[in-house]
């Protein structure tokens, strides 16, 4: 039990916004969206989009909040349709890097059955 509490302080401190628990899209940036992640809760799929004036996002990274990797793989499109069906209900983080491992951006969701 500490241990969540612990990483639950953690993704505070570093903005993650845990409350961002709507079905409606998520969007990190000021001027125009970077990601754009929905349907948040997702069931089945979530589906990234980001914004083509980034750099091209090469990497992309899944953890569960426990740390757990989920998907690493390499991406080719500014669109991209996650299959998480098989996913343990919960909180996960998703990043985009690029091809020299710079974050180009990310965001927080939460699966649920």
């Amino acid at each position: 039990m500490r241990k969540l509490y612990l990483i639950t302080l953690l993704f505070f401190a570093l903005g993650f916004d845990l409350a961002a628990q709507t079905a409606r899209p998520v969007l990190i940036g000021t001027d125009q969206p970077k990601v754009r992640l929905y349907p948040n809760p997702a069931v089945s799929y979530v589906q990234v989009d980001w914004n083509p004036q980034l750099r091209p996002a090469r990497i992309l990274v899944v953890n569960g909040v426990t740390g757990k990797q989920m998907v690493a793989a390499s991406i080719t499109s500014y669109t991209l349709r996650l299959n998480v069906s098989d996913y343990v209900p919960g909180l996960y983080v998703f990043r985009m890097f690029s091809a020299n491992g710079t974050y180009l951006g990310g965001a927080t969701f939460q699966v649920s059955k």
